[in-house]
């Protein structure tokens, strides 16, 4: 039921924004009955997305949030910046567009992915935050029966941010009611989409139109083994052999 409802937030988020797009484009004299329909969804799933999505940090408007996926499962977020960031994407492609046309019109390598920050100092501030709302999980969830936490990220690369992964581990393994399991998570496509398309996310070995990337899923040690397939989990091991292979 809860991953429905993640989806209807996407979904409503997106179609809430075509419908402003649509609207500010002079677009809604044929069809204003749909498009106050799709902003209607948009308030909708931001709704939801406030009860849903619990805040744990801010800064300079970046969210770091705990989100639930199931009745029993959770995983922290780096989010924020969301409209901003598209924008960005938006006049970029404009830009392009327009260069093309009129090469006279001069612009910043289109290649380059955007960031949410430029500065090395914010993003070890987030990256910091983002470490604190993971151990804040672990404690907060240590006495839920049940209790599962995914932690999967294209941060997780070597590549991207060497030791992010391994600090995580190493923060379970100072607690002793939890135990974990190294895995790589298939992103949903509408993840991957803003990934590859906003932050230039490379296509890796592997990879077709869904994104995989590393983290790791804990669970209490009294607890069963959750079930990785519900949600798109793979042992890291696995994975990694059948590539070899």
């Amino acid at each position: 039921m809860i991953n429905w409802l993640n989806r209807f937030i996407v979904l409503g988020m997106i179609s809430g924004m075509v419908a402003i797009g649509l609207m500010l484009a002079g677009m809604h004299r044929p069809v204003p009955s749909l498009l106050i329909i799709m902003c209607l969804c948009l308030i909708v799933a931001v709704w939801m997305r406030s009860r849903l999505y619990r805040p744990l940090h801010r800064y300079k408007g970046v969210v770091i949030r705990y989100i639930q996926e199931a009745p029993e499962v959770w995983s922290s977020h780096i989010c924020g910046r969301e409209v901003r960031m598209i924008g960005k994407a938006l006049g970029r492609w404009i830009l392009v567009v327009l260069h093309r046309l009129m090469p006279c019109i001069s612009m910043a390598n289109p290649s380059q992915p955007l960031r949410l920050f430029e500065e090395s100092d914010c993003r070890r501030t987030i990256n910091a935050l983002s470490f604190s709302a993971f151990e804040r999980m672990l404690d907060e969830l240590e006495q839920r029966c049940g209790a599962v936490i995914i932690s999967a990220s294209a941060l997780n690369f070597e590549d991207r941010q060497p030791g992010r992964l391994q600090e995580r581990i190493e923060a379970v393994q100072l607690r002793p009611v939890w135990t974990y399991q190294e895995i790589f998570r298939t992103l949903h496509r509408s993840d991957t989409v803003f990934g590859r398309r906003i932050f230039g996310w490379p296509i890796r070995s592997g990879e077709n139109h869904r994104a995989i990337v590393p983290g790791i899923v804990v669970w209490r040690s009294s607890d069963s083994r959750p079930d990785f397939v519900a949600f798109d989990l793979t042992e890291a091991d696995k994975r990694t052999s059948t590539h070899s292979a």
